[in-house]
This record gives structure tokens, C-alpha cells and sequence, in this order.
């Protein structure tokens, strides 16, 4: 209404005792109440508004300057509104007065109650909705009113412009500041949530009574401290009721806050009312009270915990001037007290020790640490003192406080069957290895019972006691102090800061005493002196500076968090970092100023994606990780990362055992790789030296077996001499099996030939005779071999990712034509728990050794079922279990060696894995219904050059078979056992070690893409098996096939077998001629198109010229060019001119080692030699499979401007 009023008529309204009020006529709003209208209506005009507008009706406006007077009923009330000009100006105001037609009574009258206690939210009310912000209060006694503007302020008081600009700028009104009043609009943020909280509590029933019916005195002294930001707390009434400020909650209710609002001081505080509410009455009187670090026992981080207050209670005074309440304002004390106790006992005990030249008993060492502990006894309920003898097995008993000295004594260390009641021995013993610097732990119950009525210092009970080693340096412990925890005061930052520092003041003075042995015993004596006092002094100064902060701010108490080299982080529920210590920023490598939350951006580039997945995924199911990984990017050559470092976050619980978030810490492992680093090198080196031994022990031992008087003749020759030696044995054996093999194929052609049917029989075994050598002579090669390399300890287990049950399934498929052959059926099966535990993992596995013993298993087998009368099967089972089997029956080990066989080991179990979350034990059972074995021949089985009486006769072998692979198994991680009985049958069993892995990041497989997981696989007679996709019929027949003869007239056009190599273009690079004869033909039979070299320079001058092959047959040992240099030019050319030719290495050498070194040279795969064509083909179709058509250089037959001038079969 600004000053469009005059002062003499709100005066006079004012002064009214009716209810009155102004209307304005322009913004048609009541602008201004006196006393009596706000007693009687309250905020809210909406009903008086509507009463006018009813009365004014649709049609004349009663506002217009024509109508003087209006008048109309509301309520119990006649209401006379009167138009006043101003100054004769035709706008003006109305004038409304209320006059009762009987006296009102709330009680009758609701509407009337109801419109007195509406939210002044409505104070505003209009015709109109335009002037929230423009009404007014004229007296004091209008105090509800939300805001009172500056044109009514002005007509009431005299305002300096200062004042009136700072209230033009708050919208040209000010707010009401009455924390009592419900629609006071002041208090934001975390003011405006006390705010609520004070109006949120039911004041009606409690000793204060309603808020609406509080008087002045009081709502001015709740509004005081309200208003205060130090922690001040109103005890109202004589009930003492809790009305306290946003300061005290935070800082002194904690986590009482806000449940004690409104409560009594019993309630609030029952652990320490007995004490306070006495303090409180004497202020009824008018007493001040005064009180310095007074000490309560409050339930906070432990029940009952030693806190001390500062605090001073005073009277508040009503308007009458009698008694309100109490005013009190508190101080938490309990840090600086705490901190100031133990800093005098560091103080004593560096003062004391400092003096000290010896640690005898006699010296005073050790009882300075007692008398120091002395100024503390309320954290030291009970001290005992031990020193470490000399020799270490004994702790010998120094002095004790708190303690009755009968129960203490000196202890013995090293009697594991100690039966004397040693009350600390347990404890000791425990500690002695470890190297923490201070452990704590609760006391066992036997401790507990032997210290029953023992007399504590301080609170007089104890639950945990802490251990601190004294060492000299990190060397081993020289002493034992075991203290007791004061059990009303938390395992803090504070209480182990304490323990730390009096464990590093003695640990330095046991170091001076201990060093200083010479002419430089007086500097050095100096030195550790000065440190301590540094020690002692720069604790000192810190506690000063930490307790002038909170004496200062008294807001806020903070712990100091122990120095470690761990890394320390805490994590909230949604995954972010709230707190992380020094070390952790250290060992991060980051930059404080971009805030915790970037820690991925620091990880080394290899490990980001895994640990950042690992994260989100423990964010999301609130779980546990502990992985190592990798800080920084480090451009120093051979690392790329700047630190190696293992991580550990757990979960966290409050006391209801509600998830709070994650806890984490962090080592520095870097040292501890880089020494892993090293040492692999120093393996790998060791490694290289034994290979190069293999490649001399492996001819060696042939030679000494099977050529003694070569051997002598040639045992100066060099190892590369000896390797190419052992390189030329298997070549011919390669010539006699290839050769064999081709005769027997092309009779196989001429079945149906009218030929001589017993001239064809012999043909055929004489070829099937030439095999069975062969076969026979590789075999005992093999044998002596690998026999050689056991009894020189070198036979080793190469372990890769793999899956065993392929690899057995695939070694099945070998037998298959002997099976077939020999009328045998065969099975493969899994067990559930194999398929449920195994078949979707991959293990690391040597599959060559495991092949070597599946092998001579399943061929003895086959040996001894084939001739027996009757069924004739065999099955192969896989199982897996977690823990070692153990069998108990025909046990296959080192313990049945005789004693003239070297012994590799004398208990299997002790260097061998044993299980691991990771591991796992694989079962593998081969069972037969052969001929069986005698009990007496089961005593000697399995021994070197043992067989059963006479089999070697009948069935052939060395006798070496069954003492190779039970020394296989056992450095497999497991054992060989087995079961038999005389013409019934056998079964052999063994187990091996295997660790869980991740799958290879390629790895090839012959199994069609889509080929179904089955649990049992047939092989033999009965059924086709998987191995028959390429073999039609039985390559090795026992038997020779009927020969069928047909006339010529009769004689019809025999069907082709399929060949398994139409369309190949293969170049064979060979430097021995027959092999080169042989596999030509062999490969022409197939439909291959063949081009040989002598070497690997003229092959890679046909690739060169331009030749198109499907594949390459790469010899490794060559004269000019070896295979390997060869391959890896041709990889060289083919990198620059595009394409890929696969190649697969042809060689005798049989060593994984080898194999890996032609692999990694560039071949795609490699046989060993001596190999059949079958084999050969096998192969070739596994390599192709692995290359897309366009890959595969095929489809461009040689000119003859390409051919090499030298002369090619």
C-alpha cells in the first residue's frame, strides 16, 4: 500500500478494540489488521474475502467510489465496510470493522478454530492473486505474519537507507525470523531439516507443552540458540527437556541426534545423568556451573567409553524472572586428554631410556619402560615384560604391573608339548614369527581363568591385550611387552599411535645399545638420543597443534590416521572413494588435485579393462576382490608399467549388520615381481642348458643300447654330431614304414584283380610284417629314449592349456583300425562329475605325457583281449574329484622299485601339488577282458624289463611300458594302480594334477565346429566311429582279406576309392631321394600333384618364381638351407607379396622343445617322422581346415619358364 495511508488512520485502527482491517480498493487485499481481527481470525481472510464477494454480487462492483458503505453478516458478525478517500482523490480504501450480534465462542464456532490455525501460507489472501509479498504488519504483536514490507515499516520505525536497501534487495520485505512460528521461511540446508525437527515433535506431551502456547521468554530463548552456531543445549523446565541447536547435535548428541529432541535429560543421557542432573538443579538458584574435562562413561564406539566434557550450565530466566531453564554449552575433551596422557609417558620413557647403556637387568631398561607405562594406567589395566634369551627358546620374565607375580613366570618357546600352565605361551609363540609391529588379540579363555581377581589398574577390567615385539631393526624379536587394552576406550588411530611410538622409542634404544660397540658408540649414542627427543618432541608439537585446532574451531575433533606403507581406502554403497591415505595416492601414482574417483585412468593399460570389470561387477553384488595389477605407463624399455601392486577390498557391516560400504587396501608387490622376473630368467636359462643336454643324452643313451661300438668309435664326436646321428636313425625307419605302407594300400586296390589269390596273401603279410617291425622298432626307440631320460632326471612335464577329455577322445581314434582289425569294441566315457565339474574348463596338461601313458595302456589292452576267447571289449573312463584319490590295493610306485633302480623320490605326496581352489585330480580307468594277470606275476609288474611269464613270446614288447608310465604319472602329480584278475581281465587306473585356466587366445581344433558334446564315445567293430570320416576300411588287417576272382568276361568296372587329396598341389622339400621317391608316390595315390626341392633355398626360389601350392612339406634338416631359415624367409616374402601358404614341418625330431622351435619359425604344424600317408593326409586336412579358401595358394599351376633347372622327379 506503500504510503498511500496516512499515519493517523493506522493509528486509529490500531488503537481499535473491534476487529479492523483496510482494503484495498485497487488490489482489492486486505493490506493491513489491527490486534483484535488477528486474535480473532488468525492468517487467514479467504472466508471474510468471500463473504465480501458474496455480498458485491456479479453485476455492481460495491468497490466502485459511488458505494460509501456495505454492509453484510459473516458468521456471528456484522461486518460495515466503508469507502475512505484520500486526500479527495476518488481511489481510496475500505474500512471494515466485525462487530458481534452475540458474543463468538470457538468452542460453538469451528470455522472459526479452524480459520485461527491456518497455515499463514494463505496470509496472503486476495481478490486477486498479485500481493504476496505486500502485506503488512503494523505492530508487533502481528508476529505470525510470514514477511512485513518495507512501506509499513517505514510508517512504524525509522530505517536508515542502509537498512532500506538491504531490504528493497530481499524483495522489499522482511522475513520472519521465529524458528517457532511453522511458516518461518528462514533456516536452509541443513538448518531447515532441524528446523522440521523441531516442529516435528509432539511438544504437547512433554512438560513444555504445546509450541502455539509457549510464552515470549521461551520462544526467545529457544530462537537464541537456534540462532548460535556453537553447540548450546536449552534443559527446559523443571523436567529438563532437551531443545538443543543444530551445533550440539552434530558435535555432541552424534549419534543420539536427533532421538533425544524433546526428551528428558534421564533419557537422553541415562549413563550419565546421575551425575549431570545435580549440576542442573543448582542452576534453580542462579548457580553457574563450571566443570573441566569431567569424565562420563557414554555408549559410543564402546559401551561405557571414557569420555571427557568440558562444559558450563547457567539459568535461563522466564519474563517474569523466574526460572525458564538451563543453558548449556559442552566441549568434547576426551581426544586432547587422551593424547596428553600418553605423550607424558613417551616423554618419560625417552628421557629414561636415553640415559641407558646396557639392557640388563640391572641396567634400568627395563623398568624405565614400566615406569613410563606408570603414567598411564587407565590404558595399561595390567604390563607384563619378557626378554628373549640368547638362543631364542626361551622368554625370560622382566617385571609385570597389575598382575599378581605368582601367575607370571618365563616361558619356553619351543616345547610344542608343553603341558605347564603358561598363561602367555600361546600368545608368544604365535607372535614370535610374525612381523607386525603390534598385535592385538581377545584373551583366550584359559588366559582369562588363570587371570581371574587379578588386581588391574584403571577401570579394573580387561578383554584384550596387545603384543608389541621389540626388535632390533626388523631383525628378530629381542623382547615381548604384553599390555591390556583399556576396554572402555576403542582400538583407534589414537590408542595405536600411542602403542607405536613407545614401540619405536624402545625399538631405537634397543638399536643404539645393541650398535654402539666402538669409538663411534658416543656420536651415534648422540644421534639416536636426539631422535628420540625428535620423536618424542615432534609428537608432542603435533598433539599441541591438533588440540589448539579443536580448542579453536570446537566444532570439530578429527583422528590421526597411523602412517603405514599399505594403502588404506574406503568406498561408500555406490562405489565412490571417500577416503584414501597417503600410501594409497603414493602407490596409485596420482595426482590429489583429480579427486580418487579417476583411479582407472591410472591403471596400466593391459590390466584397465579386466580390473575395472572386476570393480563394477563387486559394486553390484557387494562382494569381495583381491587381484594384482599394475600402476602407470612407464616409457622405460622392457616394463611399461611404474608399479606392481596386490588389492584387497572386503566389504563392510555397521553393528545391525547393514552394508556401509567397502574397505580396501593396497601393497606394493613391485620388488616382490621383479624378483620373480629374475628368477624366471634364471629358469629359463636353466632350461635352455638342460635342453641342449637332451639333445646330447637322447643319442647317447640309443646308442649305448642298441650301438655300444659305435658309441665307443665315436664318443668324441660333438653334440650337434650326435643329434644329426639320432636325425639319421629315424629317417630309414620313415623310408620302411612309408614303404610298407604303400604296399599294403595298392593291394588293397588289386582285390578284385584277377590275380593269385596266395601269391596276393603273401604279399600282404610280408607287408603287414614289414609294418608290425617297424612299428615294433620305433616303439623300443621310444622306450629307451624316454627310460634314458628318467634315469637321468630329465624327463619333463611341459604343462598348456588343454582339455583332457579331447585329448583322450583323440587318442582313441589311433586305434581304431586295430580295433577294427582285431574285433574289439572300445568306449570313451565321462562321469557326472567330470561333465559337471570339467568339461566346459580348460586345464594345464602335458598332453604328450599324458598320451605316452593312455597309450601303452590301451595297447596292452589291445594285446591282451585280442587273442582271449569270448567278449572282447575294452573301456576307457574319465572322472575327476577334488581331493587325491587314494587307493589302497596293487599300488604302482616308487616303493616297488627295486634297489638297484635309481629312485626318484621317496614320497610321492610330499613334492607333488595337492589341491587348491583351482585344482583338480583327473581320473582315468582303462578296463579289458583279456587273459588277466596272476598273482604271483602281480608282484613284480611294472618293474624295468618285467613281464608276465612268457608274454613277450606270445605278444611281443620290452617290459618297458609299464615302469615308463608310472614314472609319468608320478611326475604327473599322481599315481598308477590296477586290478586284475586271471582270465577275467584287468583294469589299470591312474590320476593326474591339473590347474584350472583360461582358454588359449587361439587354439586349433580337428572337431568339426558343430560336433555335439557327448558323454560316451564308441570306437572298434561294432560302430563308426569319428575316426573312420577318412578311413574307410582297416589299414593293418591281421588276417589277409578274401581274395574274390572273377573271369574277364565276368569282370565288372571296380568303383575308385575315394582319394583323399584330388586337387592338391603339394611341394615336398626333402634332401634324402627316397624319401623323396616314396612320399611322391604315396602322394600321387592320394590324387596329389607333386614338385620337390633339395632344399629350402630352391623351394623359396619356386615361391619366388611364382609357384602355386596348397602346401608345403618342409624337412628341417638340410643341406644349403635347413627347413627353419626356409620358413621364415618365405614368411618374410609372403608378408610383403601377401598370401599364405601353409607348411607343415617334416622331422625326426620328436622333442617338444623342437616341434616348438619349427613352430615358432613359421610352420603351421609338424609330424614327426616316421609317419604313415594316412597320418600325413590327416594332417594336411587339419591344416587346410585352419585357412580360408582365398588364403590358400592352389589354383596356379607352375609354368615350365617357373620349374628350377635342376633336374625333379
Amino acid at each position: 500500500m506503500g504510503f498511500a495511508y496516512h499515519d493517523y488512520l493506522v493509528e486509529f485502527i490500531r488503537t481499535d478494540a473491534r476487529p479492523t482491517f483496510i482494503l484495498d480498493s485497487t488490489s482489492e487485499a486486505i493490506v493491513y489488521t489491527n490486534f483484535a481481527f488477528d486474535k480473532l481470525l488468525g492468517g487467514s481472510h479467504d472466508g471474510l474475502l468471500g463473504a465480501i464477494g458474496s455480498a458485491i454480487g456479479d453485476e455492481t462492483s460495491a468497490l466502485e467510489p459511488e458505494c460509501l458503505q456495505l454492509q453484510t453478516s459473516f458468521r456471528s458478525y456484522q461486518l460495515i465496510l466503508r469507502k475512505i478517500a484520500l486526500n479527495g482523490s476518488r481511489d481510496g480504501c475500505y474500512v471494515g470493522v466485525l462487530e458481534a450480534t452475540s458474543l463468538p465462542n470457538p468452542d460453538r464456532d469451528p470455522d472459526l478454530v479452524s480459520d485461527g490455525k491456518q497455515s499463514s501460507s494463505a496470509s496472503s489472501s486476495t481478490l486477486s492473486p498479485q500481493t504476496v509479498n505486500t502485506s503488512v504488519n503494523a505492530s508487533d504483536n502481528a508476529g505470525h505474519k510470514t514477511f512485513r514490507s518495507l512501506s509499513m515499516l517505514a510508517i512504524t520505525h525509522t530505517l536508515s537507507q542502509a537498512q532500506e536497501a538491504v531490504i528493497r534487495a530481499h524483495g522489499g520485505s522482511l522475513p520472519c525470523l521465529d524458528w517457532t512460528v511453522p511458516e518461518c521461511p528462514i533456516p536452509f540446508g541443513e538448518a531447515r531439516k532441524h528446523f522440521n525437527l523441531l516442529h516435528s515433535i509432539d511438544w504437547g506431551n512433554t512438560a513444555v507443552g504445546p509450541m502455539n502456547s509457549w510464552s515470549t521468554s521461551l520462544r526467545t530463548a529457544v530462537n537464541t540458540i537456534m540462532y548460535m552456531t556453537q553447540p548450546i543445549v536449552l534443559y527446559a523446565g523443571y523436567d529438563y527437556i532437551n531443545i538443543y541447536n543444530l551445533a550440539w547435535g552434530l558435535q555432541v548428541a552424534q549419534e543420539r541426534h536427533p532421538y533425544i529432541m524433546g526428551k528428558t535429560v534421564p533419557v537422553a543421557w541415562p549413563e550419565g545423568h546421575e551425575y549431570l542432573v545435580p549440576l542442573i538443579d543448582k542452576t534453580l538458584l542462579g548457580e553457574t556451573v563450571i566443570r573441566e574435562a569431567a569424565l562420563f562413561y557414554l555408549n559410543k564406539s564402546v559401551p561405557g567409553e571414557e569420555s571427557y566434557v568440558s562444559f558450563i550450565l547457567s539459568p535461563a530466566i522466564d519474563d517474569q524472572g523466574f526460572y525458564l531453564g538451563t543453558f548449556a554449552y559442552a566441549v568434547f575433551e576426551t581426544d586432547s586428554i587422551i593424547k596428553k596422557r600418553h605423550t607424558k609417558s613417551l616423554q618419560i620413557l625417552g628421557s629414561k631410556l636415553v640415559q641407558v647403556k646396557e639392557l640388563g637387568h640391572q641396567s634400568g631398561f627395563w623398568s624405565a619402560i614400566l615406569d613410563a607405562l606408570d603414567e598411564t594406567p587407565r590404558d595399561s589395566p595390567f604390563v607384563i615384560l619378557y626378554c628373549v634369551s640368547e638362543d631364542g627358546r626361551r622368554c625370560e620374565y622382566v617385571g609385570s604391573r597389575g598382575l599378581d607375580p605368582k601367575v607370571c613366570g618365563n616361558i619356553d618357546l619351543d616345547a610344542l608339548g608343553h603341558t605347564n600352565s603358561q598363561v602367555f605361551r600361546e600368545r608368544l609363540i604365535h607372535t614370535y614369527g610374525q612381523a607386525k609391529t603390534t598385535i592385538r588379540e581377545p584373551l583366550s579363555i584359559f588366559e582369562q581363568n588363570s587371570l581371574h581377581g587379578m588386581p588391574y589398574r584403571g577401570f579394573g577390567i580387561c578383554q584384550d591385550a596387545i603384543t608389541l615385539p621389540i626388535r632390533r631393526h626388523s631383525g628378530m624379536a629381542q623382547a615381548f611387552l604384553i599390555i591390556g587394552q583399556n576396554h572402555r576406550r576403542p582400538y583407534d588411530s589414537t590408542y595405536q599411535e600411542w602403542l607405536n611410538g613407545f614401540q619405536s622409542i624402545i625399538s631405537t634404544s634397543v638399536a643404539k645399545i645393541w650398535s654402539v660397540k666402538d669409538e663411534e658408540r658416543l656420536l651415534l649414542e648422540s644421534k639416536l638420543a636426539e631422535m628420540a627427543r625428535a620423536h618424542s618432541l615432534k609428537i608432542t608439537q603435533t598433539l599441541d597443534k591438533k588440540t589448539k585446532e579443536l580448542r579453536e574451531s570446537e566444532t570439530l575433533f578429527t583422528r590421526t590416521a597411523e602412517s603405514v606403507p599399505v594403502g588404506l581406502v574406503c568406498i561408500n554403497n555406490d562405489g565412490q572413494i571417500i577416503f584414501a591415505n597417503d600410501a594409497w595416492w603414493r602407490i596409485c601414482g596420482m595426482d590429489r588435485s583429480g579427486g580418487p574417483d579417476v583411479w582407472d585412468k591410472y591403471i596400466y593399460v593391459e590390466d584397465r579393462e579386466r580390473i575395472v570389470a572386476l570393480f563394477n561387477q563387486l559394486v553390484e553384488e557387494r562382494g569381495s576382490m583381491a587381484e594384482e595389477f599394475r600402476f602407470g605407463n612407464d616409457s622405460r624399455p622392457g616394463r611399461g608399467f611404474t608399479t606392481w601392486c596386490r588389492n584387497s577390498i572386503h566389504p563392510s557391516y555397521d553393528d545391525d549388520g547393514n552394508f556401509t560400504g567397502w574397505f580396501g587396501t593396497l601393497v606394493d608387490i613391485t620388488s616382490i615381481k621383479l624378483a620373480e622376473e629374475y628368477q624366471r630368467e634364471l629358469t629359463a636359462e636353466a632350461v635352455e642348458r638342460k635342453r641342449q643336454q637332451d639333445n646330447f643324452i637322447d643319442v647317447y643313451v640309443m646308442n649305448l643300447y642298441l650301438f655300444p661300438k659305435v658309441l665307443r668309435r665315436r664318443h668324441q664326436l660333438t653334440c650337434s654330431e650326435l643329434h644329426r646321428t639320432s636325425h639319421e636313425l629315424r629317417n630309414p625307419l620313415s623310408a620302411i614304414l612309408q614303404s610298407a605302407d604303400e604296399i599294403q594300400m595298392t593291394l588293397d586296390a588289386l582285390i578284385d584283380i584277377d590275380a593269385d589269390p596266395a601269391a596276393l596273401a603273401a604279399i600282404q603279410e610280408a607287408a603287414e610284417t614289414i609294418l608290425a617291425c617297424g612299428e615294433h622298432q620305433k616303439k623300443i626307440i621310444d622306450d629307451i629314449l624316454n627310460l634314458s631320460k628318467l634315469d637321468a632326471g630329465l624327463l619333463t612335464v611341459d604343462p598348456v592349456p588343454a582339455q583332457p577329455h579331447d585329448i583322450i577322445r583323440r587318442g582313441m581314434r589311433i586305434f581304431v583300425p586295430e580295433l577294427k582289425s582285431k574285433g574289439i569294441t572300445a568306449q570313451f566315457t565321462l562321469s557326472d562329475n567330470f561333465v559337471a565339474d570339467c568339461m566346459r574348463d580348460w586345464w594345464m596338461v602335458d598332453p604328450a605325457r599324458l598320451m605316452q601313458v593312455l597309450i601303452n595302456l590301451v595297447t596292452n589292452a589291445i594285446k591282451f583281449t585280442s587273442q582271449k576267447n569270448g567278449a572282447k571289449e575294452i573301456c576307457v573312463a574319465l572322472d575327476s574329484s577334488k581331493v587325491r584319490p587314494s587307493f589302497t590295493d596293487n599300488f604302482l610306485d616308487e616303493v616297488n622299485t627295486t634297489s638297484s633302480e635309481p629312485s626318484l623320490i621317496t614320497s610321492n605326496e610330499k613334492n607333488h601339488p595337492t589341491f587348491s581352489e583351482n585344482g583338480m585330480y583327473m581320473l582315468v580307468h582303462v578296463r579289458d577282458t583279456g587273459i588277466g594277470i596272476s598273482k604271483e606275476m602281480q608282484a613284480v609288474l611294472g618293474q624295468r624289463f618285467h613281464q608276465a611269464p612268457k608274454t613277450h613270446v606270445s605278444y611281443g614288447g620290452s617290459g618297458l611300458g609299464l615302469f615308463i608310465a608310472r614314472r609319468l604319472c608320478f611326475l604327473l602329480g599322481g599315481e598308477l594302480h590296477f586290478d586284475s584278475d586271471l582270465g577275467v581281465g584287468s583294469t589299470f587306473s591312474f590320476f593326474f594334477h591339473a590347474q584350472r585356466t583360461n582358454p588359449p587366445t587361439t587354439h586349433n581344433t580337428v572337431s568339426t565346429p558343430n560336433e555335439p558334446v557327448k558323454r560316451t564315445y564308441s570306437f572298434g567293430s561294432d560302430t563308426k566311429s569319428a575316426a573312420e570320416d577318412f578311413i574307410s576300411t582297416p589299414r593293418r588287417p591281421s588276417k589277409p582279406p578274401p581274395v574274390k576272382i572273377q573271369k574277364v568276361a565276368d569282370r565288372k568296372p571296380s568303383s575308385k576309392r575315394p582319394r583323399l587329396g584330388d586337387g592338391y598341389r603339394v611341394l615336398v622339400v626333402e634332401d634324402n631321394i627316397l624319401n623323396q621317391k616314396i612320399l611322391r608316390k604315396q602322394l600321387a595315390a592320394q590324387g596329389c600333384e607333386t614338385v620337390t626341392a633339395n632344399n629350402g633355398e630352391e623351394a623359396l626360389g619356386l615361391l619366388k618364381a611364382g609357384g602355386k601350392f596348397t602346401i608345403v612339406l618342409m624337412d628341417m634338416e638340410m643341406p644349403v638351407m635347413d627347413g627353419a631359415t626356409a620358413t621364415g624367409l618365405i614368411r618374410e616374402y609372403e608378408a610383403e607379396a601377401g598370401g599364405h601358404v601353409p607348411i607343415i614341418g617334416t622331422s625326426a625330431n620328436a622333442r617338444f622343445e623342437q616341434v616348438q622351435f619349427m613352430i615358432n619359425a613359421g610352420m603351421d604344424d609338424v609330424i614327426t617322422k616316421p609317419f604313415l600317408i594316412l597320418d600325413l593326409m590327416e594332417k594336411i586336412r587339419q591344416v587346410l581346415h585352419r585357412f580360408p579358401p582365398s588364403m590358400v595358394m592352389n589354383d596356379t599351376p607352375l609354368s615350365p619358364r617357373q620349374l628350377p633347372s635342376s633336374p625333379r622327379h
